[in-house]
């Protein structure tokens, strides 16, 4: 499930003074085929001045993760055991980075001059490229291509970027980053098209994308035919009313545990 929060993501550095009042809630429906799985959740992701919670839901097994830039800690959410996990932001980066430096992800965003309306609101069409390879020694790549439409007047959008700055002051990584190999690529290559659509100074209502691994020969055929895939993501719903405090925190009763980059418990 982990894998499914790999969103909301980073700006340009400075963190803004904060509104009184900064809330805005965005739905998703997901919709992912990789090799013979066919995946449908929903997302819901809440934002209220420097928190970020991500709901991820598929079936009857859910998930949250609370990004807290004041305190530069990721915290995850398992409802099933009524635990939580505290990762420190910075130390999650450093060993994400030394997994696969982020100088070796590309991404380009093209815009293809097309516009249609989602949810009310105008939204411009652009094409996306994103390469990143599948481990830091390997030559392989894996990519990302398709479109994303993308809305920059949408409400709360200024919450939203604003929080984007912070999480990047946090160094916050977003998505599975405990993960290895394809995954984690998968995870680098969707947060850097993330952060390149908050540079835009949008909000991404509308995600059609393929992966695969890029090379030739039967290894990669082979690989490309279980893992390889789309995902489809859509906003359903997007509002900026009050979010509650304890929306952001940890419910009381639940075991803790702080955990280092590399699985350890302290």
């Amino acid at each position: 499930m982990r894998h499914l929060n790999v969103f909301m993501l980073l700006l340009a550095a400075g963190v803004p003074a904060w509104p009184a009042a900064a809330d805005v809630t965005i739905k998703e429906a997901v919709s992912k085929k990789a090799g013979a799985e066919k995946v449908q959740a929903e997302r819901t992701t809440f934002v209220r001045g420097l928190s970020m919670r991500v709901d991820a839901r598929r079936g009857d097994k859910s998930q949250s993760t609370i990004y807290d830039a004041a305190s530069g800690r990721i915290i995850l959410l398992n409802p099933g055991k009524r635990s939580a996990e505290i990762h420190d932001a910075a130390a999650t980066s450093t060993d994400v980075e030394r997994k696969l430096p982020s100088g070796r992800v590309s991404a380009e965003l093209t815009p293809t001059g097309q516009a249609k309306e989602l949810l009310g609101v105008r939204c411009e069409e652009y094409a996306f490229v994103v390469t990143a390879p599948i481990d830091v020694k390997s030559e392989v790549l894996f990519s990302l291509r398709g479109t994303v439409w993308i809305a920059r007047q949408a409400p709360g959008l200024e919450d939203y970027l604003s929080f984007s700055r912070a999480a990047l002051k946090a160094q916050f990584v977003f998505g599975d980053f405990e993960s290895k190999s394809a995954v984690l690529a998968l995870v680098r290559g969707q947060t850097e098209l993330y952060r390149r659509v908050a540079a835009l100074g949008g909000v991404p209502y509308a995600i059609d994308l393929a992966f695969k691994f890029d090379g030739t020969g039967m290894a990669i055929g082979l690989a490309n035919k279980m893992a390889g895939g789309t995902t489809y993501t859509a906003a359903t719903t997007v509002d900026t009313q009050a979010l509650p405090d304890d929306l952001f925190t940890i419910p009381q009763g639940w075991t803790t545990t702080t955990k280092s980059p590399k699985g350890g418990e302290r």
